[in-house]
């Protein structure tokens, strides 16, 4: 019977252990990896202020802007506008001033998405 015990004890022992080095080590890897996602202790850092022109230069130089939207996304944007060109370009200017870092392809997607959801009854 006291057998029983004294292996119960160091069962207990050894689990413990190997859960407190589970601990440390998931303590250390979650140091070391960044995190994803936005920053929240900079949250609210106020940027310069830049002018029309500054801005419009960054849209030409970045990789986004460079990138062909596909004639499918293209096309069915402009059934979905029943082709009003007008519409479809003031919807897509509001989107990419929304998310300026966002590439173009998701730019004509998402309004495509805005579209279709708020059509949805």
């Amino acid at each position: 019977m006291v057998e029983v015990f004294v292996f119960l004890f160091w069962a207990f022992i050894f689990c413990a252990c190997f859960y407190a080095i589970f601990l440390l080590i998931r303590a250390i890897d979650s140091q070391q990896t960044p995190k994803v996602g936005k920053p929240t202790s900079h949250r609210y850092i106020s940027q310069p202020h830049q002018n029309q022109d500054s801005r419009k230069q960054k849209q030409k130089n970045s990789p986004a802007a460079k990138q062909p939207v596909s004639s499918k996304v293209q096309n069915q944007l402009l059934n979905l506008v029943n082709g009003d060109m007008k519409a479809a370009n003031r919807l897509l200017e509001h989107t990419r001033k929304t998310n300026p870092h966002q590439p173009e392809q998701w730019v004509w997607e998402k309004v495509i998405y805005d579209l279709e959801r708020d059509r949805r009854i």
